[in-house]
């Protein structure tokens, strides 16, 4: 009955997507994603029922279907994050080890019903070779997938923090609920016999049915450019300056720049925005988007994300030094400074000063 129930809930999501309006790219994904499920599902059930033999013309369909796992979560991902391969030989490229695994089934197709049942019947009777690289290479396919989209996750978390100032309206989880789910179904394949493994994709069916309904836009502020990322820490100048270097942004323009950015966020003070984007900041500055992320990457040697709370954080402390505003609550001078929620508040404080706000509070005023 389980597989039963999870081609029925499958089928009941995809008319949910079908009938979308304003389907995106990442909906269509997920449609064709979902229905080469419920094909697996459903080819499965014949085979657990005892009636894949009734329909001895399904037969092999079944052998690379897992190969489409990891490729479609990957595309997802990366169409829900629009970052995504635009090239149709890159595209295709995804694709080659299914073609590759279907020519070679042709041998199998191509054989007459009595000798298709042998096969079955006698755990791959033939295709010897064939079972034993499937039962290897294809969950080594399915988990470099899964590497491959949690970097791709990566890379867009760092560019959300390029642009935003304010990540209370971006919501990862479903990508990451998606990745891990995928992740255990491969890891499971290595451990368990086939039917638990059908059942337990019956319960990720009901898992990505249930939040891919329920989920939160992935945000809110608007379209995401790709620029390129600030490198880390423990990096030194010379990748900052190769990373810039075919940058149209001269180094007196960039002074220039600079010096407008720290004048109007001083006295204007643009971070008690809470919706601030790097977009915004460019605009009201007349420059490009690219060019003010260098800027502060250069310059200040931080994201926009960071650059941003670190003036918010700032005007914090000031406002707890002074006296006349001690009778202001603490998430009131917080949001008066630009945070946008306690919990964002608190979590910037603590990584910053290694203390909560309160503790903080309490040590300045003893």
């Amino acid at each position: 009955m389980i597989y039963i129930a999870g081609i029925s809930i499958a089928l009941f999501f995809e008319l949910l997507l079908i009938n979308k309006k304003q389907k995106t790219l990442s909906d269509k994904i997920m449609i064709v994603w979902i229905l080469l499920i419920v094909i697996h599902l459903y080819l499965f059930y014949l085979v657990h029922s005892s009636q894949n033999f009734t329909y001895p013309f399904l037969l092999g369909i079944e052998q690379g279907l897992p190969l489409f796992y990891g490729i479609f979560l990957f595309f997802y991902v990366g169409a829900t994050v629009e970052i995504i391969p635009k090239k149709k030989w890159v595209i295709l490229a995804h694709f080659l080890p299914i073609i590759v695994c279907y020519l070679y089934l042709i041998n199998f197709f191509s054989l007459p019903t009595d000798q298709k049942i042998y096969v079955y019947e006698n755990q791959g009777a033939g295709f010897e070779n064939f079972m034993k690289v499937k039962t290897i290479l294809f969950p080594l396919h399915g988990l470099l997938y899964i590497y491959w989209t949690l970097n791709l996750l990566k890379k867009h978390s760092l560019n959300i923090r390029l642009q935003f100032s304010n990540l209370d309206n971006i919501n990862l989880n479903w990508l990451r609920m998606l990745i891990y789910g995928t992740g255990c179904l491969w890891i499971l394949v290595l451990f368990l016999p086939e039917n638990y493994i059908f059942i337990a994709i019956a319960f990720f069916v009901f898992i990505i049915s249930y939040f891919g309904i329920k989920q939160d836009p992935i945000f809110s502020n608007g379209k995401l450019e790709q620029i390129p990322n600030i490198p880390k820490d423990s990096e030194t100048i010379g990748p900052v300056i190769k990373k810039y270097s075919k940058s149209g942004l001269t180094k007196e323009h960039s002074e220039k720049i600079y010096e407008k950015l720290i004048h109007v966020f001083s006295k204007e003070k643009l971070y008690a925005d809470c919706e601030l984007t790097l977009a915004d900041l460019a605009s009201k500055l007349e420059t490009k988007s690219n060019y003010l992320s260098q800027i502060i990457n250069e310059k200040e040697g931080a994201n926009f994300f960071d650059f941003v709370n670190s003036y918010r954080l700032k005007a914090f402390l000031d406002l707890v030094s002074d006296q006349k505003h001690q009778k202001l609550t603490v998430l009131g001078m917080a949001y008066d400074c630009g945070f946008s929620s306690k919990s964002s508040f608190n979590r910037y404080f603590k990584k910053i000063m290694q203390k909560t706000p309160t503790e903080y509070i309490k040590g300045f005023s003893n």
